[in-house]
């Protein structure tokens, strides 16, 4: 019986030391159902949701900062897998507070997407893939 009671005992102990790894210390959560790209920006941090031909880009000011989404600009490039497919420009439009475009695979299986989000003429670089 002590021997029961100790397994059970070790077995709550090792399935509640799991719990909050997601939680990193310096990890920002999505708020928007997407993902926030690391490596984080100097200036500015993104989440980026995907959905079937959308791309929204919502910029997350780094703690304790407003932004003002009048001086956000927003432009990306695709780098398709198909060595055949050219790579394009994306433009964004922005859409009260987070930016958006449509995305067209052309027949590729997924994009490779380089992102770059300027402040005030300060620039951050980000790449994330479109499936």
């Amino acid at each position: 019986m002590k021997k029961l009671l100790l397994i059970l005992a070790l077995t709550l102990n090792l399935a509640s030391a799991h719990e909050g790894h997601d939680e990193a210390p310096g990890k920002i959560k999505s708020t928007k159902g997407g993902e926030v790209l690391v490596p984080y920006g100097k200036n500015i941090n993104i989440e980026v949701v995907k959905s079937t031909g959308i791309l929204k880009i919502y910029p997350l000011a780094h703690k304790g900062e407003a932004l003002d989404f009048d001086k956000i600009m927003v432009q990306a490039t695709t780098r398709p897998s198909k060595k055949s497919q050219k790579s394009e420009k994306i433009g964004f439009k922005r859409m009260g507070e987070y930016f958006e475009a449509a995305i067209d695979l052309k027949g590729a299986t997924h994009l490779v997407l380089e992102i770059e989000v300027s402040v005030d003429g300060k620039t951050d670089k980000f790449k994330t893939t479109v499936d």
